[in-house]
This record gives structure tokens, C-alpha cells and sequence, in this order.
């Protein structure tokens, strides 16, 4: 009996061993590496293979290889300088090229900048905020979070409403891409915050110079992208929690991420909830300051032979922000009141959450549709749809028991589209070709009672561009064009 189980385990060892050394162990990793904003190559990232404790840098061409390596399930990384790390699982059963594109960030030490980020198309430096700073600050929004960056200032008017002004342009002189598309909403007033959720973004940057024309809308030399990173490519289910609390206001803020890869689908929701009371002085609270949010983002993507990537995206935004009714002015005598006063007007000694006339609800919603070709390496078209839906409604103190019926209540519905081309020369000369268009149909709510701030009308834009550029060394060429024909029917 003894002699049978030996037998038995001395062939299943024999048997172990003989499979692994038929094991192939042939299979190599080749790889990109580029960086997202200016898509040139990059040099000395670091590649690892956790399960093998083996590694490899990129080239000054940002090419890598990774050989001799069997058949099995593995976690990749990859880090540079001035980047976030970038890990993936990887289920190695063949030879496998891989294309990674790397989010670059500024990183600094007080105000010892360590490293400056340019992009490839512009002379000046990208202004940027990453990942890390956006939880760091959950109690800002989109305004408040580019307020310390170079040349970026703020219109505020109340603790929950202000937009960014980069050197002196705002509202529909400054264009602000959601994902690639250009968030469109009621941008004419002071009062009117984007409807962005900077939670759901991965990079907020500033863009200047020259390189905003391939960028649509009425931008006069400065872009605000809000970009979200494609998926990590890990088959096991990633979660965050992020939580905040402000004793001003008894703000809450809790924001939840969760996403997971899969070759069939690739997927990321997050979802972020917001609320504020009123704000309190040393020695006063400031009636009807606070704040309600709530969003909710999907991402979905989709790729085939690393040659044709598909991503959608949707997102709601929803807020409903209280306005200090004495700062509601509507003649000069109160205004010159309100000025010669030492307290506001309707300022309260108990903290109160409630949200009542002067007030705001907006909600904004925006669905995209975007596909990536890769032809070749130096080859790229791209294409997306999109559809967003604006809601605003103001509320004012109205008498006849009107208070609840908006004071202006706007619906706008928006309609984009783009296509774009670009190809990497030889020698560097790197060229962009695109269209985009808009169809923007603004309406008024006519049960409001009051006449129209804003008429109702119909907008079409469609604008071609064309940019060259090239870097060598530390020299930047960056020459571009754009036409922009718009038609509007009241």
C-alpha cells in the first residue's frame, strides 16, 4: 500500500515538473509610452513586474520590452517623474504590445517648483491640478480649486456661486471643456457657477497660448480642460471613499469612486454628495447660505486590437444654492444702505439648514459618445457626439403667494459634434486637422410671469482649425488656424 501512494506522488511530482519546464516562457511585453497632453514620447519610466521583480526603462523613443516571461496573470506598473503611478493587471497568454499615455502634474515643495510641466503646443506653461489636490480640497468647487494658480482669479457672489477668470476673460470669453466637450449653460451672468462636478475628474489644467484655437467656442486665448483618466486596466473590483467635514456651515462633503476593467467592459461610476448651512460670522450667521449638491458620473470604455477605443460618458449635475437676502439688492436705497451697514441685512443668531427664496436650481446633464482609430503610430482619428441639457431656475421673493414660481427659469438643450485628425511627421512636425459643431436651442419658461432676461433662441456654430507644431531641444514651433461661421434665430 505504502509503494502505491509513493508511486503516486513521485508521478504527479514527475508530471509538475515536466509541465513547467513545457511552460512557455517565451512571451514578451513590448510597450509606448507617451504623455497624454502633448502625445511625444517618454523617456526613463520606470516598468515593473511586481509578480517577477523584473523591470525595464523606456528609450528616449518611449519604447520598452519586457521578455522572457511565462504564461500567467500579472500587475504592471508604471512611474515617472512628474506622473502618477500607473497600474494594471495584465493576463499574459501571448506576446502583447501595450500603449500606455501618462497624466503629467506639477509637482511642488512650498514654492520651490521641483518640475514645470510645458505643453507641446504652447509656449507657456500648462497651469494644472491633479487628483490629489481635488480631495484635498473637497470643500471648493471647479472656481476655487484654479484660484491659486497663475494669472486665475474669481468672481464670487456667495459662499456657493463663483467662476474663474483667467487674465481678465470669464464667462463666454473663457471656454470650459467637461471631457472634451464645451460645457454649455447660462455663462452671461455673475452669478452663474459651471455645472461641474471637479470630483469626477482626474486634471484640471489651464491652457494658454496659441493651441486654444483647436479648441471650440468663444475663447480668446485660454481653455480650462476638466479630463478624466482612461480606466486601469485591473480586473479586480477598486473602490474610494473620500469624506470632509467643515464647521462652518456644518458642511458635509462625501464623495465615492469605484471602477473595474474587464476586456468586455471597462467601467468607472462616481457619485458625490454635498450640503452646507448657513455660513457663520464671529458673530452672526448669514441667513440662506447654504447649499445642496448631488452628482453622479459613468464611464464607460471599450477597446478592440488596441486599434479602435470607444468611450461613453455621462454625468448629472444638481444644485440648489441659497443667496443672502441681504445681499439681494433690487434699488439704490437699499444698496446704499447695505453699504453704510455694519451687519447685513436678515442675519440670524441660530444656525438654520434651510434653502429658501433668493434662490437657485440648476441641474445639467451631458451624455458623450467619443471613438479613438489608431491607423498606424503616428496616425490618429477622432470622433464624438455629445447632447447636454441645462435647467436653470431663480427664485426671487415675490408677493401673491409667488415666491415659489421661478423668477427666470431657462432650458437649453446642446447638441456637438467633432471629428479630428492628426499625424506625427518624421522629424517631428506634428499636424491637427478638425471640425467641431454646436446647435444650441435656449428656450423661456413663459409661466414665470416676467418678461424674458434672456429671448428665446436657436444657435449654430461650426469652426475648422488646423495647428502644426514641433519641439526640439528646448525650442517650441506652434503655428495655427481657425475659421468659426455662427447663425443665430431669435
Amino acid at each position: 500500500m505504502f509503494n502505491k501512494k509513493f508511486y503516486i506522488v513521485a508521478a504527479i511530482f514527475l508530471f509538475s515538473i515536466i509541465r513547467c519546464q513545457a511552460q512557455d516562457c517565451n512571451i514578451s511585453i513590448n510597450g509606448y509610452v507617451f504623455d497624454e497632453a502633448s502625445e511625444l514620447p517618454l523617456s526613463y519610466v520606470n516598468v515593473f513586474v511586481q509578480e517577477t521583480y523584473k523591470g525595464t526603462i523606456t528609450d528616449d523613443n518611449g519604447n520598452f520590452v519586457l521578455d522572457s516571461l511565462c504564461a500567467g496573470e500579472y500587475h504592471v506598473q508604471f512611474s515617472h517623474i512628474g506622473c502618477e503611478p500607473i497600474k494594471f493587471h495584465l493576463d499574459l497568454t501571448k506576446d502583447t504590445v501595450l500603449n500606455i499615455g501618462f497624466f503629467h502634474t506639477v509637482n511642488s515643495l512650498g514654492t520651490v517648483v521641483v518640475e514645470e510641466q510645458r505643453d507641446n503646443f504652447n509656449n507657456q506653461p500648462n497651469l494644472s491640478v491633479n487628483r490629489k489636490t481635488i480631495e484635498d480640497n473637497a470643500n471648493k468647487n471647479l472656481s476655487g480649486l484654479l484660484e491659486t494658480e497663475t494669472g486665475v482669479s474669481l468672481i464670487k457672489n456667495g459662499s456657493g456661486i463663483s467662476k474663474p477668470v483667467v487674465h481678465g476673460l470669464y464667462g463666454n470669453r473663457l471656454t470650459i471643456l467637461n471631457n472634451g466637450i464645451i460645457q454649455s449653460g447660462q455663462q452671461w451672468g455673475n452669478d452663474h457657477s459651471p455645472e461641474i462636478d471637479p470630483f469626477a475628474a482626474d486634471k484640471i489644467s489651464v491652457l494658454k497660448g496659441a493651441n486654444a484655437i483647436e479648441y471650440g467656442g468663444s475663447n480668446l486665448g485660454s481653455v480650462v480642460l476638466i479630463e478624466s483618466k482612461r480606466i486601469t486596466r485591473e480586473p479586480h473590483l477598486h473602490g474610494q471613499v473620500n469624506y470632509t467635514y467643515e464647521s462652518n456651515g456644518n458642511g458635509q462633503n462625501i464623495n465615492v469612486r469605484l471602477a473595474k476593467y474587464s476586456p468586455l467592459l471597462a467601467w468607472r461610476i462616481n457619485g458625490t454628495l454635498k450640503k452646507y448651512g448657513d455660513r457663520k460670522t464671529a458673530n452672526y450667521f448669514l441667513n440662506n447660505t447654504g447649499l445642496k449638491e448631488d452628482n453622479l458620473t459613468l464611464q464607460l470604455e471599450k477597446s478592440w486590437d488596441d486599434k479602435l477605443f470607444l468611450d461613453f460618458h455621462a454625468s448629472t449635475f444638481n444644485t440648489r444654492l441659497g443667496i443672502l437676502r441681504g445681499s439681494h439688492i433690487s434699488n439704490l436705497t437699499d444698496l446704499e444702505s447695505a453699504w453704510s451697514r455694519e451687519e447685513p441685512f436678515y442675519t440670524e443668531s441660530n444656525f438654520s439648514s434651510e434653502i429658501e427664496a433668493p434662490k437657485q436650481h440648476v441641474s445639467h446633464h451631458l451624455v458623450k459618445l467619443k471613438a479613438k482609430y489608431y491607423k498606424n503610430e503616428n496616425q490618429i482619428v477622432e470622433a464624438f457626439v455629445a447632447g447636454q441639457i441645462n435647467n436653470r431656475k431663480e427664485f426671487d421673493i415675490r408677493r401673491g403667494g409667488r415666491t415659489d414660481t421661478p423668477a427666470l427659469s431657462l432650458l437649453q438643450h446642446t447638441f456637438n459634434s467633432e471629428i479630428k485628425y492628426s499625424h506625427i511627421f518624421d522629424k517631428g512636425w506634428k499636424l491637427k486637422i478638425g471640425n467641431q459643431n454646436a446647435l444650441t436651442d435656449n428656450t423661456n419658461n413663459p409661466e414665470t410671469g416676467i418678461l424674458p432676461l434672456i429671448p428665446d433662441y436657436i444657435s449654430w456654430k461650426s469652426g475648422v482649425f488646423s495647428t502644426i507644431s514641433k519641439t526640439k531641444n528646448k525650442v517650441q514651433f506652434n503655428l495655427g488656424i481657425r475659421y468659426d461661421f455662427e447663425d443665430q434665430l431669435a
